[in-house]
């Protein structure tokens, strides 16, 4: 993942030049004490990107405010008619939020896409496409509409 940070923190400086290589943010010598101020300056810099990466969808459950991080959600569908299900990877939230509420939110990110009506799907869990539905990795089958299919195509080759 490019998006990762990568700090050593080793008592051997073998490896400082392979540091390099994965494009590290710091490499820290053991003890930590010797080189307080730099590691201090290294996660002031990398800690306002570390907040940013991982918005939460917060939703009500029960009459509770639960936060969901928006990694954590693999779609978000309308079950049983007029409820409206956050999926994760292990389970489901059945929440009071409207389905245009949390559309306006999450489609923000361009990590999801709504491919079918009132169904929206995180494209990092996408396994495969098909003519007529995604799979996601966790083997849920996710319909395409015809109408927003074109789209759906262009979101996966970027």
């Amino acid at each position: 993942d490019s998006e990762v940070n990568i700090v050593f923190l080793t008592s051997s400086d073998d490896y400082i030049l392979n540091g390099y290589g994965v494009f590290a943010v710091g490499y820290f010598m053991k003890p930590i004490t010797n080189h307080a101020a730099e590691f201090a300056k290294t996660f002031e810099h990398i800690f306002p990107k570390l907040c940013t990466k991982n918005p939460e969808l917060i939703i009500n459950v029960d009459g509770a405010e639960v936060a969901v991080p928006y990694r954590n959600i693999f779609y978000v569908d309308i079950e049983d008619i007029h409820r409206l299900c956050v999926c994760l990877a292990d389970k489901k939230f059945f929440t009071a939020n409207t389905y245009v509420d949390i559309a306006d939110i999450l489609l923000q990110d361009e990590r999801f896409l709504e491919c079918y009506h009132r169904i929206i799907i995180n494209m990092d869990y996408v396994k495969l496409m098909k003519e007529d539905d995604f799979i996601l990795i966790n083997d849920a089958l996710i319909p395409i509409s015809k109408r927003k299919k074109s789209g759906c195509s262009t979101k996966i080759s970027t």
